[in-house]
């Protein structure tokens, strides 16, 4: 079967019996984000851990206590410097103030990407109507199509 949109093949059906392919189905039926898609926090790369799993398990207590990541960069930055004179030697080597950098930068996209990710969700407009179809009854609050109702 040809999509009745784009004319490529699709095996996907509308529940009014339409024949539309997997692409034009999500920009007709479920509308699309007026904003512009962002990328995923899972689309960046987190910095690799310098050091070893020992320092690793003793930093994330360390972090744990005294970072929040929902600060910011610049905040992060000076939290951290705050805490230069309670941090271990190993907390203080060129290899691992690197990584720290690299990482608070990731967790700070990180959070500005959720934050557009919410915004994002929030601007789709979910219908769920056949917009091929013309005859429309209201069942319920919710218009549906009206051979949707008949299949």
């Amino acid at each position: 079967m040809k999509c009745c949109v784009c004319f490529k093949k699709t095996k996907g059906l509308l529940p009014c019996q339409h024949c539309v392919c997997l692409q034009c189905r999500e920009t007709i039926y479920y509308s699309v984000s007026i904003t512009e898609r962002p990328i995923q926090f899972s689309e960046i790369v987190c910095p690799e851990w310098p050091l070893t799993d020992k320092h690793h398990d003793k930093y994330e207590a360390f972090r744990e206590t005294w970072l929040d990541k929902k600060n910011s960069y610049v905040k992060l930055i000076k939290i951290r410097n705050n805490l230069k004179s309670i941090r271990p030697d190993w907390m203080e080597t060129e290899t691992f103030l690197k990584y720290k950098n690299e990482l608070l930068l990731f967790e700070a996209d990180c959070a500005k990407l959720e934050k557009a990710w919410k915004e994002y969700q929030e601007n789709i407009d979910i219908h769920k109507i056949c917009p091929l179809c013309t005859d429309y009854y209201l069942h319920g609050q919710i218009k549906v199509c009206k051979e949707s109702l008949l299949s």
